[in-house]
């Protein structure tokens, strides 16, 4: 896109050169309408006159031109200073919205090679029972809450206390370990135990007894999570608890 128009602006100068053209001559053509018939003078002082009408006229005209050109000089720098500046305008307004876009783009790429996956484990052997937590994504696990859901009614903050308020088997050579801290940091390919049910000492039928009925408890249970990625970026997700099954 040019600055200015310049087909026009060679029409303007051509149009200014005739017109320019055309008001030396008319001065001329008129005196010698009127003064044509005489002979030339040989007086100076008359050359002189003729000398001061035609340089008052024809000087007069220039100098309106060259101020008539001035004041376009001006307005052809005013307009090329406001296109430069439109144009500069126009740059940085795409430059700026070429940045949003490459930031954007590194920022969901950032996001998606640091994005967190949990998932449950149970592990369910015949001396022990475990619950683990694992982060299979490749950013932080930030968990902020979890709970556990019994047969889609009841809530229990943790697996101890759903078990410790449920389990009716008499125990005494059986320890349960557990987490109750409300938020846990898991790092990509990590793994928390939330809970597991041991037995302490030699197998007995009592511990295998409390076992099966802590399993049967947790297979009507959902366990809830609520978790951020390190962009704060709010998730949440539920595992069921059905694998427990005996």
């Amino acid at each position: 896109m040019d600055i200015i128009n310049k087909k026009e602006i060679t029409k303007f100068i051509r149009a200014t050169i005739i017109i320019s053209i055309i008001f030396v001559f008319v001065p001329l053509i008129i005196y010698l309408i009127n003064f044509g018939g005489s002979n030339f003078s040989n007086n100076p002082a008359n050359w002189g006159a003729f000398g001061d009408y035609f340089g008052g006229i024809i000087g007069t005209l220039f100098s309106l031109i060259a101020a008539f050109f001035s004041l376009i000089s001006v307005y052809i720098t005013l307009k090329i200073a406001s296109r430069i500046q439109e144009a500069e305008n126009k740059f940085n307004e795409e430059n700026i919205i070429r940045e949003t876009h490459r930031f954007e783009k590194e920022i969901e790429l950032t996001e998606r090679q640091n994005k967190p996956f949990p998932y449950l484990d149970l592990n369910k052997f015949e001396k022990s029972t475990v619950i683990t937590l694992s982060n299979y994504g490749t950013g932080p696990l930030i968990v902020k809450q979890m709970y556990l859901l019994h047969n889609n009614s009841k809530i229990y903050p943790n697996i101890f206390d759903f078990l410790k308020k449920n389990v009716k088997t008499k125990i005494t050579n059986t320890e349960i370990q557990y987490t109750s801290a409300p938020t846990h940091i898991l790092p990509p390919n990590t793994t928390k135990e939330l809970a597991s049910i041991l037995p302490v000492g030699e197998l007995t039928e009592e511990f295998y007894n409390y076992q099966a009925e802590c399993r049967d408890l947790l297979k009507d249970c959902r366990l809830f999570i609520k978790y951020e990625d390190i962009f704060e970026k709010e998730g949440e997700t539920d595992f069921s608890l059905i694998f427990l099954k005996n």
